[in-house]
C-alpha cells in the first residue's frame, strides 16, 4: 500500500470522527436499510445492482466504523481505515466470474466461495501472525502489514454483515 498523503489521512480520519456520531449512523442505516426495501435491486442487472448494492456496503462499514471509534474512544490508523472501507466493497470482485459465465467461484453456492466465514478466519490470522513477528522483531508498531491485515478482515467482515441480512450465504462453506 503506497503511502497516504496528508489531505487523504485527515479525511479518513474526518470520515471515522463523523461516522462515529450516532446521527450519521442513523443516516447511514437508513440509506443502507432502505436501499433494500425501497428498490427491487435483486431483480436488476449487475451494473444497477452494483450501484445500489456498493454504496450500502460502505454505508454499513461505515457504522461498524463508527462503533468501533465509539468502542476505543479514539480513531483507528487511517492505514486501517482506509484498508476496511476498500475491502468492505471490493470483496464483491469475486462475482465478476459469474458474470462472465463461470461457476468456478459459486458452484453450488449462492455467492461465491470467498463470501464466508473462512475469509475473515483467514485474514484474522494473517493479522495475528504479522503482529507476532513484527513484535518478535522489535520492530516499531503498529506495521503496515498489521494494520492492513486488520483493516481487511474488519472490512470483509462489514460487507458479510450486510450480506446475511440481504441474501442467502453459504456462510458456513465449505462446512455446509
Amino acid at each position: 500500500m503506497t503511502r497516504l498523503t496528508g489531505k487523504t489521512t485527515r479525511l479518513l480520519r474526518w470520515l471515522a470522527r463523523n461516522a462515529a456520531k450516532r446521527p450519521v449512523g442513523v443516516v447511514l442505516a437508513l440509506y443502507a436499510f432502505g436501499t433494500d426495501w425501497l428498490t427491487g435491486w435483486h431483480g436488476m442487472n449487475f451494473a444497477m445492482r452494483g450501484l445500489l448494492d456498493e454504496p450500502a456496503h460502505l454505508a454499513t462499514a461505515l457504522i461498524i466504523l463508527g462503533a468501533l471509534v465509539r468502542f476505543r474512544g479514539s480513531v483507528p490508523d487511517p492505514r486501517f481505515i482506509a484498508t476496511m472501507l476498500i475491502c468492505s466493497v471490493a470483496i464483491d470482485v469475486d462475482h465478476l466470474p459469474a458474470e462472465f459465465g463461470s461457476n468456478a467461484l459459486t458452484n453450488g453456492t449462492p455467492r461465491p466461495y470467498t463470501h464466508a466465514l473462512w475469509m475473515v478466519i483467514v485474514l484474522t490470522l494473517a493479522w495475528a501472525v504479522a503482529r507476532f513477528l513484527v513484535k518478535r522483531s522489535g520492530r516499531s508498531r503498529p506495521a503496515t502489514v498489521e494494520l492492513v491485515l486488520a483493516g481487511a478482515a474488519w472490512g470483509v467482515a462489514a460487507h458479510f454483515v450486510r450480506d446475511i441480512a440481504t441474501a442467502p450465504m453459504s456462510f458456513w462453506w465449505p462446512v455446509t
